[in-house]
């Protein structure tokens, strides 16, 4: 709820540093408490999400994952990296 929030300006930037904040103290509390916390993040170069984009025109059962909105996201990468 912060990456998307931040480059769309759904939230002001204070807002979007608190959510880091929160964040991070929770991840902390977690850890502290015994629990090992795991993050993944899946690195799609721009090349391969519009091949991605694409398909989901072209193959009937992707249609359904499609969303206009991803088209200006694209158009946004830069900021989203």
């Amino acid at each position: 709820d912060v990456l998307v929030v931040r480059v769309r300006n759904f939230a002001p930037l204070e807002e979007v540093e608190k959510r880091y904040d929160q964040i991070n103290a929770f991840e902390k509390h977690l850890s502290e408490n015994g629990t090992t916390v795991l993050k993944f993040m899946l690195n799609i170069g721009y090349e391969e999400q519009g091949i991605r984009l694409k398909e989901r025109l072209v193959e009937a059962h992707k249609l359904w994952k499609f969303n206009p909105g991803d088209l200006d996201d694209r158009s946004k990468w830069a900021e989203f990296m």
